[in-house]
């Protein structure tokens, strides 16, 4: 059953919804599109709610996943327009749907997210955290919106990398790829904040990795060293540190004894 709207408040905002959308004054295509788009959610909206309740629910998780098709990738995507009349309505919609948990308790692709943009795939980053502990203008969607960019984490995340390069922090294929240039152009368009944000990641990087102080040169010396040779280097370290632990047990009979006694199964 859809639960918790109140057909008076929905209805109020549906004609304030009509009532802007004046779609023969529109004087440019993305007015028009705008306007046309929040006529046919309303009408939509309206035709579902004169269903039986019992029927509600289920036909609004279907239509979500419909709007989302028109939408994404255009400007009237929520992440890039959260407080548009329209959006705004759907994320009541969505929140009613059904009574969704605590963020730490939501389970794989649950959540307000996944009803709103059904084309996500991914639900934690590289550190565990949950997509919805962010609020819609906190990311961005990647290529193909399967998932999401973190503003400040990615931004961050570069600062501290050894290449500097923007990455995924959600896994895609197995792996955590950088961003490609439309999804940089896209972090850039997003706010004047941002974008200076970025611009002041590029120039602490290009001195952090790329300057003449010796930081920058230990930075370039370690980027150097592949991965084979790190692994090698690794080996042999650890083939040094147990070198050594067996010298110490040859030297100390006691200890070596406690060894033996330790490791051997009862």
């Amino acid at each position: 059953m859809f639960l918790g709207v109140k057909r008076e408040i929905m209805n109020e905002k549906i004609a304030l919804i009509k009532s802007n959308a004046r779609l023969l004054q529109s004087s440019t295509d993305k007015s028009f599109y705008e306007n046309l788009e929040s006529l046919l959610t309303v009408n939509q909206v309206e035709t579902i709610l004169k269903m039986p309740k019992e029927k509600q629910a289920a036909e609004f998780v279907k239509f979500l996943d419909e709007r989302w098709q028109r939408i994404r990738g255009t400007a009237l995507c929520y992440t890039l327009a959260p407080n548009h009349h329209v959006n705004k309505l759907c994320i009541d919609i969505a929140r009613e749907i059904e009574h969704l948990p605590e963020i730490n308790e939501m389970t794989e692709r649950k959540g307000l997210y996944f009803l709103l943009m059904t084309s996500l795939v991914k639900f934690t980053d590289i550190y565990g955290n949950n997509i919805h502990s962010l609020n819609l203008h906190q990311f961005i969607l990647s290529d193909g919106e399967h998932t999401i960019i973190p503003l400040k984490k990615c931004l961050k995340q570069a600062t501290i990398s050894d290449d500097g390069v923007l990455r995924h922090l959600f896994e895609i294929n197995g792996e955590y790829p950088k961003l490609s240039d439309n999804e940089i152009r896209r972090l850039q368009q997003h706010s004047t904040v941002v974008n200076q944000t970025y611009q002041a990641v590029l120039r602490f990087n290009l001195f952090r990795l790329h300057g003449d102080h010796l930081s920058a040169k230990l930075n370039r010396l370690a980027s150097s060293i592949t991965l084979q040779e790190r692994r090698t280097m690794q080996r042999k370290h650890l083939m040094s540190l147990f070198c050594n632990f067996m010298n110490i047990g040859l030297n100390y009979p006691n200890l070596k004894k406690i060894r033996y006694v330790n490791f051997t199964p009862s």
